[in-house]
């Protein structure tokens, strides 16, 4: 699924790889009694932490879970948010009973020359809800034309364990509501049946012309707030901590740093031990490096980290970035050609601990 892609191209674009292995030593103007000390941030919860433990947090850069992508259009358009609540929803009875009122949808790809490709659409399910006693829910939607491949609800508990129930499930799509006539399905290893059926419409965000705005990311009133924190000390010989803090989880990376005039930070981080966890395409266990570049400011007891990329750069004979914008046109619902830039922006505040 091209959701699927989308994350991957995503966690590959944040990351600026390098190759530097050996310990850099701080450099610049703006340095001794500003960047020097600790810092604090909480983690709010995103789209990226979303379903996340405190360990796999911990054991990923602060980057990496900090970052929302921005679309600028050159026309007032309206967008299919995936990370909104939708209008109305798809109820499950039964068994286990809930109701889905977030949805991803991937409409029909179409061709290189213009021509339409298979009617394939593929649709995700998901519910949200802050309490983590409570079980989590998903169903996969997918059909061709006017055959339904097998679909599925999976729930999954607190304790690691789940239940499945899948069976060819009939729907309607038209790019903006999905349509669930009443379907009984039963439960592939036990005894439960499940009622399924509703209309779930997708939310429109308004992306003024010229204007970025963010739409991968969730509205904090629906998703239970922060997961806890992070700390990063500076010291002055170079080395760069941070301290991920979660309830009783603490998990710590070390890295480098050094300045560069008077606003740029550049972080280093190696990471020899994790192979190809972190690094799509890479050898297991293969030792890497990569860089993140801040502009950085001191107000006080106050510190910005800012950075910002673009996300569809130009890939020659891979992936033009007229392609990239054409892919999120088609899955926001835009115009085509109304994309003029998509980034990746991160833009992290922290305050002085004493």
């Amino acid at each position: 699924m091209r959701r699927i892609l989308f994350v991957i191209i995503v966690i590959i674009t944040i990351v600026f790889w390098g190759c530097e292995k050996s310990p850099i030593k701080p450099s610049g103007d703006n340095l001794t009694g500003n960047l020097t000390g600790k810092w604090s941030t909480v983690q709010n919860t995103n789209a990226k932490t979303l379903l996340k433990s405190a360990s796999e947090i911990g054991n990923g850069t602060m980057s990496y879970w900090n970052y929302e992508t921005l679309i600028t259009t050159n026309s007032d358009q309206k967008a299919i948010n995936s990370y909104a609540k939708g209008e109305g929803g798809i109820a499950v009875t039964g068994s286990v009973e809930t109701t889905f009122k977030y949805m991803f949808a991937i409409p029909g790809f179409e061709s290189s020359n213009g021509t339409s490709g298979d009617d394939l659409v593929a649709i995700l399910l998901y519910n949200m809800d802050s309490d983590p006693e409570k079980p989590f829910y998903t169903l996969n939607l997918c059909k061709s034309g006017d055959d339904w491949f097998t679909s599925g609800l999976d729930v999954y508990y607190n304790d690691g364990s789940n239940d499945t129930y899948y069976a060819d499930i009939a729907f309607n799509y038209d790019g903006k509501q999905l349509v669930i006539d009443e379907v009984s399905i039963p439960q592939n290893d036990g005894d439960g049946n499940v009622t399924i059926s509703g209309v779930l419409k997708h939310t429109l965000t308004d992306i003024p012309a010229n204007t970025p705005t963010s739409l991968y990311s969730f509205d904090l009133a629906d998703n239970g707030g922060d997961m806890g924190g992070w700390t990063i000390e500076i010291k002055d010989d170079g080395t760069w901590l941070e301290i991920y803090t979660w309830e009783d989880v603490s998990e710590t990376i070390t890295a480098t740093w050094k300045t560069e005039g008077t606003d740029k930070l550049i972080v280093t981080y190696d990471f020899p031990e994790y192979g190809d966890s972190l690094t799509f395409g890479t050898d297991n266990n293969a030792d890497y490096s990569h860089s993140v570049e801040y502009t950085y400011s001191v107000s006080g007891n106050e510190l910005n980290l800012f950075n910002e990329t673009d996300y569809c750069f130009d890939i020659p004979d891979i992936l033009p970035a007229s392609e990239c914008y054409s892919s999120f046109e088609m899955e926001l619902g835009l115009d085509k050609g109304s994309i003029v830039a998509i980034v990746n922006r991160i833009d992290l505040r922290f305050n002085k601990v004493n």
